[in-house]
């Protein structure tokens, strides 16, 4: 059963200190710990706190490693790989880094939950504009999403479509009604070397991707449910201990 929630940033040193020295749970989900949580994890001091800190410590890894454009990629997950006991990864051709490791890991492509993903409108009541909804840029590095931008201007040339730039605060329920609103999800190229969670949720909802033959591919990397393979490496992990 899930617990505590914490939403952490750069900025919750202080807060997770205290979570650390605190009584641990059985086990604690990291969503995104190895590259968005740099600061809880790459200096000894927090490691040592990883280290002493009781529960079973699983990293739910939410990017591609190897090859990216994002700097020290590999450095960051490496370092948050020295604090947890089992790494979950999404890319498949991560997985001779993530063999190297040391560490317990599980290969999980992403998915999303089909009771919120579907399609609620018919489809020829929708929007025929095609939709773009998602990251152009990052604060800071001109170079990721730069051949996103250039697939979208080459295909604004001699297309008409819609952007909705992407917010951290849109709620799943609110992309479910972006996407049930249109016919087609434009899907552009991706700093992900494998089927992002959007192109799974435009499937889920009925929305075709756009231009034609550009794949959505819904169930492209087929696997045991995410949850059944947790269960079963948590009874390893905790065999162990």
């Amino acid at each position: 059963m899930l617990g505590r929630v914490l939403h952490v940033t750069e900025d919750s040193g202080e807060l997770m200190e205290e979570y650390l020295k605190s009584p641990a749970p059985d086990a604690v989900l990291l969503c995104g710990f190895d590259h968005h949580m740099p600061s809880l994890h790459l200096d000894r001091k927090w490691k040592r706190l990883w280290k002493t800190f009781a529960a079973k410590k699983i990293c739910l890894c939410q990017e591609t490693v190897v090859g990216t454009k994002y700097p020290d990629n590999e450095k960051k997950t490496r370092s948050a790989a020295k604090c947890v006991d089992l790494l979950v990864y999404p890319c498949e051709s991560d997985q001779s880094f993530f063999d190297s490791l040391g560490k317990p890991t599980l290969f999980q492509p992403f998915g999303v939950d089909e009771l919120v993903f579907c399609s609620t409108k018919p489809w020829e009541k929708r929007n025929p504009t095609p939709l773009f909804f998602g990251k152009t840029e990052v604060k800071g590095n001109s170079t990721i999403y730069q051949e996103r931008r250039r697939w979208l201007e080459e295909l604004a040339k001699g297309t008409q479509f819609d952007i909705i730039p992407y917010r951290r605060r849109l709620t799943a329920r609110s992309i479910t009604r972006f996407l049930n609103g249109r016919q087609y999800a434009i899907q552009p190229p991706s700093e992900f070397r494998g089927t992002t969670t959007r192109q799974l949720e435009s499937a889920a909802c009925g929305t075709l991707p756009w231009p034609k033959g550009n794949p959505a591919k819904a169930g492209h990397e087929q696997g045991t449910p995410l949850s059944r393979q947790l269960r079963s490496i948590l009874k390893s992990l905790f065999h162990e201990s």
